[in-house]
């Protein structure tokens, strides 16, 4: 997909970006929830990334990062589509459409309105006053490797807005509607939309079709899925085999396994709860500089056991700083640390300017936890002792 053009227009330019418009574009406009195509433009002396494709007032605009040169009205250019890029979005807006069909059809008041096709995931939006679960997106995707083992045609029409009108069963939103010419897709037999993607010849063309997820409540849910099957299943595979054997359990008791677990982790979490104002830490006092703080290491103790008595301690006025570690295993800690309201300094700051300590969390001026590679209290206190009021 090379070809010759010039620049007809220039509309925008700012350092190495600018918009432009081709007198002949071979790039695909964003539209029908597709983004627009990517490539190259080069001329003499001119190279530049397309970074997207759009329609401004009927025209289609280029979104350019300049690379070499400059951009000029009527340079002479060569348009390089990313062809392989093209090709996988118009594989999963086709796949697309095939799910979402099938859905539709299946689900009475089930109606998809909108999607976001990308090239490693796309995402369904959709309407539906039921539970959406496993079971129909299992179903739904069964039908749809039906459709794609069929090789079924893939036909795109542009037609009038009348013509259209007279498709029975034609999927358009009218209110969106604003030119004449209707790019029309359809499946024989099984889906007819208006749509202004790219899409494949036919169905066995888009691969295959897998659900990867969904989320929401009704009446609003998303659903995730790929083109790229193999690739997913692959991947699911390698991660699910190791853990069965860990388990040591075949692959059907596997959700049997985990409900059990799950149930378990939920009833100890209510016990814990009865425990939080019960436990009795082993706090240890310093003080430098008019500075007090209570320190205290566990192992293995889950910090909803361990806020309860920091927060106590906070609202005591016990000390200026209250700090807890609990250990988890080598480089591996979960920790709480905490000042008193009229300490002026920023525990955001220290956590910032000490990053020795390895901390992934976060938390405001007066709080913050998180997890810590730095299991040894002794380098915790060294560092809190550069915390003094002077510092922040």
């Amino acid at each position: 997909m090379n070809s010759r053009a010039r620049i007809k227009e220039m509309l925008e330019a700012h350092g190495k970006k600018a918009l432009v418009v081709l007198d002949e574009n071979p790039f695909h406009p964003s539209g029908g929830g597709q983004p627009g195509d990517r490539g190259l433009l080069s001329g003499e002396g001119f190279e530049a990334e397309v970074k997207d494709c759009f329609i401004r007032d009927g025209v289609p605009v280029l979104q350019l990062k300049i690379k070499k040169g400059q951009v000029a009205r009527d340079m002479a250019v060569e348009a390089v589509v990313d062809v392989e890029r093209n090709r996988v979005l118009s594989r999963m807006h086709t796949g697309e459409h095939i799910l979402s069909r099938i859905l539709e059809n299946r689900y009475e008041g089930l109606h998809v309105y909108k999607v976001a096709i990308s090239e490693e995931e796309s995402t369904i939006s959709l309407s539906y006053d039921g539970e959406i679960n496993w079971e129909m997106l299992f179903w739904a995707e069964e039908r749809a490797q039906e459709i794609v083992m069929k090789d079924m045609p893939v036909q795109i029409q542009v037609m009038s807005r009348e013509k259209a009108m007279e498709i029975q069963d034609l999927k358009i939103n009218w209110e969106r509607v604003q030119d004449s010419g209707i790019r029309v897709v359809s499946i024989p037999g099984f889906d007819t939309i208006a749509c202004s993607g790219t899409h494949t010849a036919s169905t066995g063309q888009v691969g295959g079709v897998l659900v990867t997820g969904f989320r929401g409540s009704a009446p609003e849910w998303s659903v995730d899925f790929t083109i790229h099957r193999e690739r997913y299943l692959t991947a699911y595979s390698r991660v699910i085999r190791p853990l069965l054997r860990n388990i040591g359990c075949p692959l059907e008791k596997l959700p049997g396994v985990y409900e059990t677990l799950h149930n378990e982790r939920r009833e100890l979490f209510k016990s814990l709860d009865k425990l939080k104002n019960m436990v009795l830490l082993p706090w240890e006092r310093n003080e430098w500089d008019g500075i007090s703080i209570l320190s205290v290491v566990v192992e293995n103790l889950p910090v909803d056991l361990i806020t309860p008595s920091v927060r106590k301690k906070m609202e005591t006025g016990s000390a200026s700083i209250i700090f807890a570690l609990s250990v988890d295993g080598p480089g591996k800690a979960s920790f709480v640390l905490a000042r008193e309201a009229s300490l002026e300094v920023d525990l955001r700051t220290f956590i910032k300017d000490n990053p020795q300590l390895g901390v992934r969390g976060g938390g405001g001026p007066q709080w913050v936890q998180g997890m810590t590679s730095e299991t040894s209290s002794k380098a915790w206190l060294k560092a809190l002792e550069k915390l003094t009021i002077s510092n922040y």
